[in-house]
């Protein structure tokens, strides 16, 4: 059946790949500063002056696994590209940080990855 769209249409979902085997189920990339500073007038208390350094992308992804998949290990390197259409600043090569399941009875196996990238590092795959 081909889908009907009436009204204004949005974007729908999440496409992509990161790992054979698995489907995107969530995507929640973020850009932040990793080291933000502050200086306050002693006598005022108002702030005078703000530092913010090091520039990192994070995307936390859930998998809902197809079938046994071989999944990243800490520190490895994935190249990531294609996720979310004009979400172009987040492609690159990001480090895994972080990985997580949820396993419960009834229900699917879910791999939740953190992908982190400083500006300051190069990673290559």
């Amino acid at each position: 059946m081909a889908e009907d769209v009436k009204g204004t249409a949005h974007l729908f979902g999440a496409a992509g790949t990161i790992v054979s085997d698995a489907t995107i189920v969530s995507l929640n990339p973020t850009h932040r500063f990793d080291l933000s500073e502050t200086t306050n007038d002693g006598e005022t208390g108002k702030v005078i002056e703000t530092r913010k350094d090091d520039r990192v992308k994070e995307i936390t992804v859930t998998l809902r696994l197809k079938s046994l998949a071989t999944l990243p290990s800490l520190g490895d390197v994935l190249s990531v590209s294609s996720l979310v259409s004009n979400l172009s600043v987040f492609e690159g090569n990001y480090e895994v940080d972080n990985i997580g399941a949820t396993l419960q009875a009834r229900s699917y196996v879910e791999i939740e990855l953190t992908l982190i990238q400083h500006e300051g590092i190069s990673y290559s795959v």
